[in-house]
């Protein structure tokens, strides 16, 4: 048996068991409506952006009455869609929050394609170094994905605190570490570019809207990106949350024990949740967006 066949049969048995990061709600396409994008005002800093994108993957920005700004990541195949309902509630308290659209998101599967890990990075950095022009204070938030990019900034800046929910350090189970998943990716990715999204009930029942399929090569983008965050993951001093449901099949939960266990911060805490991997809608999400204005309120 060739080699690729192998991969094929392990891809397999991943997806069917597994699944892989952001489960999706299958879409219409043909019946979605797309907006070009305003560019992004703060203050005085403004960030151009003429991308076209889907009505509802357009960012989320709430002023605040305070000096204190929360800048919040979706996950993968996502938008700023799924982490709507916390930006909502930490608006209500009076926080100032900025929710991006990534790059490659929101628009075509196909965008994935031409998006490496390094826009993931410059994104973070750019939206982040807006809000620090023009708060006293950042906290910055990521989910699944999007908490690479928070961790990513932890290791970089000194931010005022860094909450990580659902870090993919592990993709759906820890022991799937030791089949070396970017070199499966590589090689499936030459006979299979792209990949229907399985469809989750989680996802469907909490209204979660994601692309419908996926380029293998973005994956293998996130593979690195796990592998460059957590190479650094010593140099995050910064206050620090993490939460993570305890029956994900999507990001195993050893992730975040990873990082736990790795960051340099002296105050720190991990949060489990009765939850799957979409923890920031559905029955738990009150329990979590609690949590984190807790964690921020203590973090001033």
């Amino acid at each position: 048996m060739r080699i690729h066949h192998y991969v094929l049969i392990a891809l397999g048995f991943f997806l069917i068991y597994f699944g892989l990061f952001s489960s999706a709600v299958d879409q219409d396409l043909g019946e979605v409506e797309y907006i070009i994008l305003d560019d992004l005002v703060i203050g005085e800093t403004t960030i151009p952006d003429n991308r076209e994108v889907m009505l509802d993957a357009k960012p989320i920005f709430i002023e605040g009455n305070s000096n204190e700004a929360v800048l919040i990541f979706h996950g993968y195949l996502a938008s700023p869609q799924e982490v709507a309902e916390l930006a909502e509630y930490l608006g209500d308290k009076n926080y100032t929050v900025l929710a991006p659209l990534m790059s490659g998101h929101g628009s075509h599967p196909e965008a994935l394609a031409e998006i490496n890990f390094e826009d993931w990075q410059s994104d973070a950095t750019t939206y982040y170094q807006a809000l620090d022009a023009e708060y006293d204070t950042v906290h910055v938030i990521g989910f699944s994905l999007g908490s690479l990019s928070a961790l990513y900034l932890a290791e970089q800046y000194e931010l005022d605190s860094v909450t990580a929910i659902g870090p993919p350090f592990y993709i759906g189970h820890e022991m799937l570490d030791n089949l070396n998943l970017s070199n499966v990716f590589l090689e499936l990715a030459e006979y299979v570019p792209t990949i229907p999204n399985p469809v989750s009930v989680s996802d469907t029942v909490v209204g979660r809207e994601l692309y419908d399929e996926f380029p293998l090569e973005s994956v293998i983008e996130i593979l690195e990106y796990c592998e460059l965050v957590e190479s650094d993951l010593a140099l995050v001093t910064e206050k620090t949350l993490l939460i993570h449901g305890q029956f994900d099949t999507t990001a195993d939960p050893e992730g975040s024990i990873l990082v736990y266990d790795s960051i340099s911060s002296e105050e720190k805490e991990l949060v489990e949740v009765a939850s799957l991997h979409p923890v920031l809608m559905g029955i738990h999400k009150e329990e979590v967006f609690e949590e984190t204005y807790l964690f921020l309120e203590e973090a001033e």
